[in-house]
């Protein structure tokens, strides 16, 4: 998770203020050095809005899992019982998943094969 907010923030520039700059990630060098294709300050930047993302998710998490809580234990007893759920049982349950019709893989019509 903290990798990918770190390329969030520094490899596409997803922070308010980044503007239309990608920074690559440190180069090592040997053992004992590592370069920064940045300055001190721009890692700052980059360790505060990465941890504000880190902390956003896990909070936005947190949230997902108290308010869908019941949601969660019918499904967590259903997969003690029976190991295995299918899309078409995980619907019944806890309802059709919150996003437009057809956005899912599952969703794309499939070829008819001779």
């Amino acid at each position: 998770v903290t990798q990918l907010a770190y390329m969030q923030v520094s490899q596409f520039g997803m922070f308010p203020g980044a503007g239309h700059v990608s920074y690559p990630s440190a180069v090592s060098g040997d053992s004992l050095s590592k370069l920064s294709p940045y300055s001190d300050e721009i890692a700052q930047v980059f360790d505060l809005e990465a941890k504000k993302l880190v902390d956003r998710a896990f909070q936005r998490t947190k949230e997902l899992l108290e308010e869908k809580k019941e949601e969660l234990k019918r499904v967590a007893e259903y997969l003690e019982k029976y190991e295995v759920i299918t899309r078409e049982e995980l619907e019944r349950m806890i309802g059709a998943r919150p996003f437009t019709p057809g956005t899912h893989p599952d969703d794309e019509v499939q070829p008819n094969l001779p």
